[in-house]
């Protein structure tokens, strides 16, 4: 299958022209083709989502190999999803057989060897910086105290290996039928959730360490301020370390608290407010407004999805909100 066509950057049998793009897209490897070079076809996408790139990358039916050098250690990882072929990764005296649906973590600091047959994957460069501000929103401040080290790799046959895995897969689709959600509200809201699964999907010290610690009490103003947050930065980008900010708590002590308060997980409160002013908006719309601009306006970035939330909010769809205002 041939994914993210619209993020296309690369089309070549040219091996050097391979290299380089891999290094203009933070992912430097030494690659070397074993065997006829017939079957190399290289294809190498990437699409923006808010601060991280989500690629993909195909070599063809070729074998390879591939290995990495330490001279430019670089304060990242890369997880790499196969979508096609099968090899064996090889980092810091641990090793992985790779196949299709499991899941490889690559330090960038350390060097790496792998070997191909058929390789595609989807990969996401996930600085470290990223991440821990991640994990800290999850698990509270503590969580950043230390440093964070990964398996080698994940099966992703658990459940929570299977909704990062499935919720990867649909965001390539959605980002392949809309060429405008890159750099929206949605997007930013994409990213949090795919560093969520994923930290929840990779054995990892930061998800281990939370899975250690007790629940905080919270009191009903720590909600309020997350709430309160909410409302005041409607229109912005607002992650899950910036409602934990707001509250004054490690997210998923706030997501507890925040759901027997309201009925409602925090970032499923902000869509159901998001939707609520979209409704507004719709009503309110001028003759020149149309639906698509609404909904991207408030973080929808697939119309598809907005109209069928829509519609189960509100009983009827976006167009006929407009129709009936007008």
């Amino acid at each position: 299958m041939d994914y993210l066509k619209r993020y296309r950057v690369l089309e070549s049998r040219d091996l050097d022209a391979l290299r380089d793009c891999a290094a203009r897209q933070g992912a430097p490897i030494d690659l070397q083709l074993e065997g006829p070079r017939r079957g190399f076809d290289a294809r190498f996408s990437s699409a923006p989502l808010d601060t991280l790139s989500l690629l993909h990358a195909t070599y063809g039916t070729v074998r390879s190999r591939f290995g990495t050098r330490a001279e430019q250690p670089e304060d990242a990882f890369l997880i790499c999803l196969l979508t096609e072929g099968a090899g064996r990764f090889e980092q810091h005296g641990a090793g992985w057989d790779m196949g299709q649906g499991g899941a490889v973590m690559r330090d960038l600091r350390r060097p790496a060897t792998a070997v191909q047959d058929g390789f595609a994957c989807f990969a996401l460069k996930l600085p470290v910086a990223r991440l821990r501000r991640q994990a800290e929103a999850l698990y509270g401040p503590a969580a950043g105290n230390r440093e964070v080290r990964f398996d080698c790799g994940a099966a992703l046959d658990t459940a929570a290996g299977r909704r990062f895995r499935d919720t990867l897969h649909f965001l390539a689709a959605q980002l392949d039928a809309d060429e405008g959600f890159a750099g929206t509200l949605a997007a930013a809201a994409w990213e949090d959730l795919l560093l969520t699964l994923l930290l929840e999907a990779v054995p990892n010290d930061w998800a281990a360490e939370g899975e250690g610690c007790r629940r905080a009490t919270v009191l009903p103003y720590h909600v309020k301020r997350a709430r309160d947050h909410i409302h005041a930065h409607l229109g912005e980008k607002i992650t899950l370390a910036d409602l934990a900010a707001a509250a004054g708590c490690g997210y998923r002590t706030l997501q507890s608290a925040f759901a027997e308060a309201t009925g409602l997980p925090p970032m499923a409160y902000l869509k159901a407010v998001r939707l609520q002013a979209a409704h507004e908006a719709l009503a309110a719309a001028g003759p020149k407004d149309g639906v698509a601009a609404v909904a991207r306006a408030w973080g929808f970035g697939h119309p598809g999805r907005f109209a069928v939330d829509y519609r189960r909010r509100f009983g009827c769809s976006p167009t006929e909100t407009l129709r009936t205002r007008r």
